[in-house]
C-alpha cells in the first residue's frame, strides 16, 4: 500500500532527475526550489490531508510536463561553426566508435563462421544447426559450402558468397557494402557476412551497422570506400596489417543533433510522466465521496495532456499524427486522435466520479434543468466539431484508424448525454441514481450517433479527396514543382546516373520519394539516346515532349523545367545536362489514383502505406454525350450503393472524362460492422466504469464477498454452464473460420502464382526472363544450387529483396523433400509478400523459378475482410444470444427446480422437526443424568451420619445449577435458531474492535499453543451488531479454528467503503470440498460433539444485522472466514 507521502516524493525525485539534463545555473534550480518548497511538508510528515497531498504532488507533475514540452538540453557536441575544433573531435570520436564496432562485428562473424564448420553432414540437420547454434542479427548471414557447393545457410545473404576467398574482405555493390569473414576446414568453407551500409531504398529492406551506430553517435551518415580511394577518409578496418575499408563521418548539424536528443528525452520524459499521472489518478480515486479531489486530479491530467507535445510521436504511431486528425476547437486536447482519446476518457471518468460520489444527491430542480441545457448546448456542438477534425488519408483508412476516430467521439458523447440524463433526473425531482439499464440505453444511443456522424463525415471526406484528385489533374502542383527543382539541382551536382540502380538510388534519396510522387527518370547519351529508365508507376509519357526537353538541356547546357500535358493531365517535366555530355530527364506525375500502384513496389523497398479499401476509384474515359460533365467541378449522382462523379479534363489525347466511383457498401455490411463497433463501445464504457471502481478503496473486499456468494448460487452456475455450452463451440467455429479464410486467401494467391510459373516453365523461357516477366506482368527469380542466378529485372538482382538464397524451408522441401513446388511468405521491411517456387531442369542443371503474388488484388482482399467481419459478427451475436438465452433458460429451470425444492423442503422440514426433537431430547438427556445422580446422592447422604451433608449438599447444588445453566443455553440456542428474523432483537451500534480484542484475549488465555495475531483493532471501529451475540459468533469462529488444530490464527479488522470487515485466517486442517457447501446447515458438524448449530446461528444473526459471512477453505492448508458488517458512526 502506498503511503500518503510517497506520491509527491516520487514526483519530486523524477522532477529533480529531469532537471539534470539542463545546463547552466538558471535551469533546473528554480524548479527544484519550487518543488522542494511545495513538497517539503509532505516529505517531513505523512499526515496531511489528501487534498494538500494532491495539490503538492501536482506541482512537480506540471514542471515535468513543461520540461517535456520544451526540453532544455546541454549544449550539443560541436559549435555552430562547421570548422570548430569540437566538431573535428566529434568526427574523430565517431570514427573511433565505428572502428570499434567494425572490429566487434568482424570477431562475431569469425566466431559464426568457425561455428558453422561444425554443422552436421545432413542438410536438414545443418540448416537447423545454423539457425539454432549460429544466431544472427538482422543484416547478418552465414553460408556453409561443402566441396564448393552451397550446403546450408542462415539469414538473408545480400552478396554472392561463392566469389569470396580471402579471410576478411569488404564487398561493394550498387546498394550494399558488406563485411565478410571466410573460414575453411578441409572441404568445408563458411562465409559470414554483415551489411555495413544499405543505400536507399535498400535500407528499408535490411538493417545495417552504420545506421544503428549513426543514431547513437549523432552522425548524419557514414560514407565507406575501398582503401585506394584518395578521398575515402580514415582507415577504420584492417586485415593482416593491410587496410580494407575507409570511412568518413558526416556529422549532423548542431540543430539536427539537438533535435535528436530532444526527441529522445521527450519520449522518455513523456513515458515517465504518463506513469506518474496514472499513479496520481489512482491515488486521488481511492475515496469515492472525495469528489473535489477526483475532479482536481482529472483537471491536472487534462492539463498535462495539453502540455505534452503528442504530435512529436507521430512517427511512432498514426494515433498522434495530425494529418489523420486535427481540430482547433480543443487546442492541444484535440490536436490528434491520441490526445482526443485521452481527453475523452478523462472527461468520462469525471462524469462517472460526479455520479458515483453522491448517488442520493438531489439538486434544486431549476439548477439541474439549467445544467442539463447548458451541458447539452455545449457538448453537442463540440462533438460535431470533433467529427469535422477527421482527415481521411488518400490511400484509405484501416479499421484501427477508423476506430481511433470513432471511439473518442463515442466516449465524449456518452459523457455528455450521461451527465445530461443525471441532471434531468434531478430536474424532475428524482434522485440522481443512474440505473444500469438507463446507462446501457444512453451508451447505445451515443454509439449510434457517433457511427452515423462518422460515416457521414468519412463519405464526405472521400468525395472531397476524389474532387481534389480530379482537380489536380488539370493544374500544376506547386509543391511538386519545388520538389522537382530540388531533385534536379541534386542531380546536376552529382555524376550522371547511368544504370537503373543509379536512377533508383537517386529517386529513393530524394524528397519526391518521401512525398510519394510517382516519377519516371531516364538517363540519356549526348545524342539524346536513352540509356536506362526507371518508372515508379507504370505510365505512358509523351515521349516527344521528353525528348525535346532533353535535347534542349544538352544544347543549352542548362536545366529545363516546364509543365506539359500528358495522358493523365498536367505533368512536370525537367531535364538536366551533366558535364559528361549526357542528360537525365525527370517526369513527375500527379499523385492520383488514376495511376495504378506498382503491386510489386515492396520488392524495391517502396511499399505504400497499408490501408483497407481504397476511398474511391478513378479512371479516364471518352466524353459521354449522355452524361452531365463539365470542366468546373465534379457532378455527383447515386447509383445503388455507389456514388458516381464526372468531370472533364484536358490531356495530351484531348478532352477526357474523369469518372469517379465511391463504394458506400450495402446497408447490411454497414449494419454488420456498426453492430460490432457498438458492442466494442459498450464494452469500453463498462471497462472505464470498472477501472474507476477498481481504484476505489474497498472494491476488492466487496468483490470478494459478492463473488463468493454469487458463484455458489444454482442460477449462476447453471447460467455459466449453458453460456459455455453455447459459446465454446461458437468461438471454436470462429477460429476455424478465420484460419480457413486465411488458408483460402493464401491458396488463391498460390494458384495464381503457380499458373504463372507453369506457363513460364512450359515455354522454357528460363533464358528470356525479362520477356516472360513483361508478358505475365510478374517479376521472376531463377535460383541455381539454392542461390539467385538471375532475375527478370536488374534492379531486383542488385537489391536481392528476399536475399540471394532460397528460404531454408523451401530448399529442404524442394531438394530433400522431393516436392515440385512450395510457397513462402517473405518479410520485406514492414510488408509481407507471398512467393511461389517451382522446380525445373534445364539440361543437367536443376533450377528453381520463383515469382511473388500481387499485392493489389482488391477483390480478394475485400472478400476476405468481408467474410472475416461476417464471422466475427455472427460470433458476437451468437455470444450475446447465448448469454441471454442461458439466463432465460437458467431462470426457467431454476423456477421449476425451486418449486421442486419447496416440495422437498416441506418433506425435509417434517424430517427436520423430528430430527430436532430427537436432538433436543438427546441434548436435554445429557444434563438430566448428572442431575438425577446428584439428587440420589443427596438422598443417601441425608440418612448417612458419616457423611458431611452440608458439603455434599453444596457440591451437588453447584453441579445441578451448572447442568441447569447448560439446559438453559441449549434452550436459548434452539430458540435463537428457530426464531424468525423479525423476532430477533435489532442491531445497535457496537465497538467491534473492543469485542474482537476481548474474545482474542480470552482465547489467548485458554490455549497457549495457538498463536493469535490481531491487526486493525488499535482504535474503536463502530458497526451495526449486538455485543453479546457478536461475542458468541466470534467465539464460535475462533473455537472452530482451535479445534481444527490451527497453530497460527490471523485476525484483521478493516473499514472499507461503508463496511467493516473481520477476516480470520488459520492454518488448521481445513474443510473438505465435499463438506464445504453444507457447513451452514443446522445440525451439521464434522465433529462428534456439539449441536451443529454454531455456524447456522451465526449466519442468521449476521444477516439480521445486515451483514454477510463467507467461508473459503482448502483441505490441509487452512480456512478463511470473512464477516462483513454495516459501518456506523459512534
Amino acid at each position: 500500500m502506498m503511503s500518503r507521502g510517497s506520491l509527491p516524493s516520487i514526483a519530486l525525485i523524477c522532477a529533480g532527475l529531469s532537471s539534470l539534463t539542463r545546463s547552466g545555473p538558471e535551469t533546473g534550480m528554480e524548479e527544484g526550489r519550487v518543488i522542494a518548497s511545495d513538497s517539503s511538508l509532505i516529505v517531513r510528515s505523512g499526515h496531511l490531508p489528501r487534498g494538500a497531498i494532491l495539490a503538492a504532488a501536482a506541482v512537480p507533475l506540471f514542471l515535468i510536463a513543461m520540461w517535456v514540452r520544451t526540453p532544455a538540453l546541454p549544449r550539443t557536441s560541436g559549435p555552430d561553426s562547421p570548422n570548430g575544433s569540437e566538431r573535428v573531435n566529434a568526427a574523430d570520436g565517431a570514427l573511433r566508435s565505428l572502428a570499434r564496432t567494425l572490429a566487434e562485428t568482424r570477431d562475431r562473424l569469425d566466431e559464426r563462421a568457425t561455428r558453422a564448420l561444425d554443422a552436421p553432414v545432413d542438410p536438414e540437420g545443418a540448416f537447423a544447426f545454423l539457425s539454432a547454434r549460429s544466431p544472427q542479427r538482422d543484416g547478418e548471414s552465414v553460408v556453409l559450402f561443402d566441396h564448393d557447393r552451397p550446403f546450408a545457410w542462415s539469414g538473408k545473404v545480400r552478396i554472392d558468397p561463392d566469389t569470396l576467398r580471402g579471410h576478411v574482405s569488404v564487398t561493394f555493390s550498387p546498394f550494399y557494402s558488406t563485411l565478410n569473414v571466410v573460414e575453411t576446414r578441409g572441404d568445408r568453407r563458411a562465409v559470414a557476412s554483415a551489411v555495413l551500409h544499405a543505400a536507399p531504398p535498400a535500407n528499408r529492406l535490411t538493417e545495417s551497422v552504420d545506421e544503428q551506430l549513426a543514431l547513437a553517435q549523432g552522425v548524419a551518415s557514414y560514407e565507406f570506400s575501398p582503401p585506394p580511394s584518395a578521398r575515402g577518409g580514415s582507415v577504420v578496418l584492417s586485415a593482416d596489417g593491410k587496410p580494407i575499408l575507409r570511412a568518413v563521418a558526416r556529422l549532423a548539424t548542431a540543430d539536427e543533433a539537438s533535435f535528436r536528443r530532444a526527441s529522445m528525452f521527450r519520449a522518455r520524459g513523456a513515458v515517465a510522466l504518463v506513469i506518474l499521472a496514472l499513479v496520481f489518478l489512482v491515488f486521488a480515486w481511492r475515496e469515492r465521496r472525495a469528489l473535489a479531489e477526483r475532479l482536481f486530479a482529472v483537471a491536472v491530467a487534462l492539463t498535462i495532456t495539453a502540455l505534452i507535445p503528442w504530435n512529436s510521436f507521430s512517427n511512432a504511431s498514426r494515433l498522434f499524427d495530425p494529418a489523420y486528425y486535427f481540430s482547433k476547437l480543443g487546442g492541444p486536447l484535440t490536436a490528434n486522435a491520441g490526445a482526443l482519446w485521452i481527453s475523452a476518457a478523462l472527461i468520462l471518468l469525471a462524469v462517472y466520479a460526479v455520479i458515483r460520489a453522491h448517488p442520493e444527491a438531489r439538486w434544486p430542480r431549476a439548477y439541474a434543468a439549467v445544467g442539463a441545457i447548458v451541458t447539452l448546448g455545449v457538448g453537442i456542438p463540440f462533438a460535431s466539431n470533433i467529427v469535422r477534425g477527421i482527415g481521411q488519408p488518400p490511400w484509405g483508412s484501416t479499421p484501427g484508424l477508423w476506430l481511433s476516430w470513432e471511439i473518442p467521439l463515442f466516449l465524449f458523447l456518452f459523457a455528455v448525454l450521461l451527465a445530461v440524463y443525471w441532471m434531468l433526473l434531478m430536474a424532475f425531482g428524482k434522485l440522481g441514481d443512474v440505473t444500469f439499464r438507463a446507462a446501457l440505453i444512453i451508451a447505445s444511443v451515443s454509439a449510434i450517433v457517433a457511427l452515423g456522424g462518422l460515416w457521414s463525415t468519412t463519405s464526405r471526406e472521400r468525395m472531397q479527396l476524389a474532387e481534389q484528385d480530379v482537380a489536380a489533374l488539370g493544374h500544376v502542383d506547386d509543391y511538386a514543382v519545388q520538389l522537382t527543382r530540388r531533385f534536379v539541382a541534386t542531380l546536376s551536382q552529382s555524376p550522371q546516373p547511368l544504370s537503373r540502380a543509379d536512377l533508383l538510388k537517386a529517386y529513393a534519396a530524394s524528397d519526391l520519394a518521401s512525398a510519394e510522387y510517382p516519377a519516371t527518370i531516364t538517363s540519356w547519351t549526348q545524342a539524346a539516346t536513352q540509356i536506362s529508365e526507371f518508372a515508379v508507376a507504370p505510365a505512358e509519357p509523351d515521349s516527344e515532349a521528353v525528348t525535346n526537353a532533353v535535347k534542349e538541356a544538352i544544347a543549352t547546357r542548362q536545366t529545363v523545367a516546364r509543365s506539359t500535358l500528358g495522358p493523365t493531365g498536367v505533368q512536370i517535366l525537367a531535364a538536366v545536362a551533366h558535364p559528361s555530355g549526357g542528360a537525365t530527364s525527370v517526369l513527375v506525375l500527379p499523385r492520383t489514383r488514376l495511376l495504378n500502384a506498382n503491386p510489386y513496389a515492396a520488392l524495391l523497398g517502396m511499399a505504400p502505406p497499408s490501408g483497407g479499401d481504397p476511398p474511391y476509384a478513378l479512371l479516364l474515359t471518352d466524353v459521354s454525350p449522355s452524361g452531365h460533365a463539365d470542366t468546373i467541378r465534379v457532378h455527383w449522382h447515386r447509383v445503388g450503393d455507389e456514388l458516381h462523379g464526372n468531370r472533364l479534363i484536358s490531356t495530351s489525347a484531348g478532352t477526357m472524362r474523369a469518372h469517379v466511383e465511391i463504394d458506400l457498401r450495402s446497408v447490411w455490411v454497414r449494419a454488420e460492422r456498426g453492430s460490432l463497433v457498438l458492442l466494442l463501445d459498450l464494452m469500453l464504457a463498462g471497462l472505464f466504469w470498472l477501472l474507476g471502481t477498481m481504484m476505489e478503496k474497498g472494491f476488492v473486499g466487496w468483490l470478494r464477498v459478492r463473488a463468493a456468494r454469487w458463484i455458489y448460487t444454482y442460477h449462476a452456475r447453471l447460467t455459466l454452464a449453458l453460456f459455455a455450452f453455447f459459446v465454446i463451440p461458437a468461438i471454436a467455429f470462429a477460429v476455424w473460420s478465420y484460419q480457413r479464410l486465411r488458408s483460402d486467401d493464401v491458396q488463391t494467391r498460390e494458384v495464381l502464382v503457380r499458373e504463372t510459373l507453369n506457363a513460364v516453365a512450359a515455354g522454357n523461357e528460363y533464358e528470356q526472363l525479362p520477356g516472360a516477366a513483361r508478358r505475365f506482368d510478374t517479376p521472376l527469380f531463377l535460383y541455381s544450387n539454392g542461390f539467385l542466378d538471375r532475375t527478370s529485372d536488374s534492379l531486383l538482382d542488385a537489391l536481392a529483396p528476399t536475399g540471394r538464397q532460397l528460404p531454408p524451408s523451401v530448399e529442404l522441401s524442394l531438394s530433400t523433400g522431393g516436392e515440385l513446388s512450395a510457397v513462402w511468405e517473405a518479410k520485406l521491411g514492414a510488408t509481407k509478400m507471398l512467393f511461389g517456387y517451382s522446380t525445373g531442369v534445364v539440361g543437367q542443371e536443376r533450377y528453381v523459378l520463383a515469382a511473388p503474388a500481387r499485392s493489389d488484388d482488391i477483390v480478394l482482399d475485400r472478400r476476405r475482410r468481408d467474410l472475416g467481419m461476417l464471422v466475427l459478427f455472427a460470433t458476437a451475436i451468437g455470444a450475446l444470444a447465448a448469454l441471454g438465452l442461458s439466463g432465460i433458460a437458467a431462470k426457467g429451470l431454476a423456477r421449476d427446480l425451486e418449486l421442486s425444492r419447496i416440495e422437498v423442503a416441506r418433506a425435509e422440514r417434517v424430517l427436520a422437526w423430528g430430527e430436532m426433537a430427537r436432538q433436543i431430547a438427546h441434548e436435554i438427556k445429557n444434563p438430566l443424568t448428572p442431575i438425577r445422580l446428584g439428587v440420589q446422592h443427596l438422598r443417601r447422604a441425608r440418612s448417612d451420619p458419616r457423611v458431611d451433608y452440608d458439603q455434599v449438599l453444596n457440591d451437588n447444588v453447584k453441579r445441578i445449577l451448572a447442568e441447569i445453566d447448560r439446559l438453559d443455553e441449549i434452550a436459548r440456542s434452539f430458540s435463537r435458531y428457530g426464531s424468525a428474523p423479525a423476532d430477533l432483537p435489532p442491531a445497535v451500534v457496537v465497538d467491534v474492535a473492543a469485542v474482537v480484542k476481548d474474545v482474542v484475549a480470552l482465547e489467548q488465555m485458554g490455549d497457549r499453543k495457538v498463536k493469535w495475531q490481531l491487526r486493525g483493532a488499535d482504535r474503536p471501529v463502530w458497526a451495526m451488531a449486538r455485543k453479546d451475540e457478536m461475542r458468541d459468533v466470534l467465539l464460535n469462529v475462533f473455537e472452530n479454528a482451535r479445534l481444527a488444530l490451527a497453530r497460527h490464527v490471523d485476525i484483521s479488522l478493516r473499514e472499507e467503503d461503508g463496511r467493516v470487515t473481520i477476516e480470520t485466517v488459520d492454518d488448521g486442517s481445513g474443510i473438505a470440498p465435499a463438506v464445504l457447501p453444507r457447513i451452514f446447515e443446522p445440525h451439521f458438524s464434522t465433529r462428534t460433539t456439539g449441536s451443529g448449530l454454531g455456524l447456522a446461528v451465526s449466519r442468521r444473526l449476521i444477516e439480521v444485522w445486515g451483514g454477510e459471512i463467507a467461508i473459503t477453505s482448502e483441505e490441509g492448508k487452512g480456512t478463511r472466514v470473512l464477516i462483513v458488517l454495516e459501518r456506523s458512526e459512534a
